[in-house]
């Protein structure tokens, strides 16, 4: 992973939803330094919890932030994205639930994302 490409790929992010650092680590779960540190390259070994974090929060696949994909709009509902940042989702469960087909009857809040997850943790499981 580059962190350099890291660093520039979620300042562009957070600045294109004009949100401050602080609302952004906020989101995360972070401090404001920690994340003004892994904007500027400068952060070592960030942890797959935290990246899973801010791809959540800044509505991205984490393998832009990884380098191994170019931006694009997400496919992760933002009812979902809500819960996944609320209840610290990993982004492989998250795009486990964006993926179930569901014929446009997924739910439409946080609280029905959680139901759902509920419903469906022991099946998420390997």
């Amino acid at each position: 992973m580059q962190l350099q490409h890291l660093g520039q790929v979620i300042a562009q992010r957070r600045r294109a939803r004009r949100w401050s650092q602080t609302v952004l680590a906020d989101h995360v779960g972070i401090s404001r330094h920690y994340l003004s540190l892994l904007e500027q390259g400068q952060a070592r070994n960030p942890s797959a919890r935290i990246l899973s974090q801010l791809a959540l929060a800044l509505d991205l696949d984490p393998a832009v932030l990884w380098g191994s994909a170019e931006p694009g709009e997400s496919h992760i509902p933002r009812a979902l994205r809500e819960a996944a940042l609320a209840q610290q989702w990993d982004f492989r469960t998250v795009d486990r639930l964006a993926s179930i087909p569901d014929a446009g009857r997924e739910p439409t809040t946080a609280a029905g994302w959680c139901d759902l997850y509920q419903a469906i943790r022991p099946y998420l499981q390997e």
